[in-house]
């Protein structure tokens, strides 16, 4: 989890009188829940042969420039780490990995 301001500023005395406490740490939770399912479909579709995976991002102004110039490109087995690599949504990356099963499925 990524330590931001907006966190330690939440842990401090005068953080912890804030009405609102979950909103400094709803981001990395909802980041880290993205991270974990792109990786549970990652090992899903290894496990059913994929080895070609497309990019999906929103398509919306929370995307950054790598995530929209990226959509529908295909990836190989390495995308989660390209993702991780070059994707510089803020406050978190809303994309997907789609499967590319069609050679599997003839």
């Amino acid at each position: 989890m990524l330590i931001t301001h907006e966190l330690v500023d939440l842990l401090s005395s005068e953080g912890l009188k804030l009405r609102d406490t979950k909103s400094p740490l709803s981001d990395p939770a909802i980041s880290a829940r993205h991270r974990l399912s792109r990786r549970d479909t990652l090992q899903k579709s290894f496990k059913v042969g994929a080895r070609e995976f497309k990019w999906r991002s929103t398509q919306t102004p929370d995307d950054c420039a790598w995530c929209l110039q990226n959509e529908g490109k295909t990836f190989g087995p390495d995308i989660i780490e390209q993702v991780e690599r070059q994707c510089t949504c803020a406050p978190y990356c809303r994309g997907y990995i789609e499967p590319q099963l069609d050679d599997l499925l003839r």
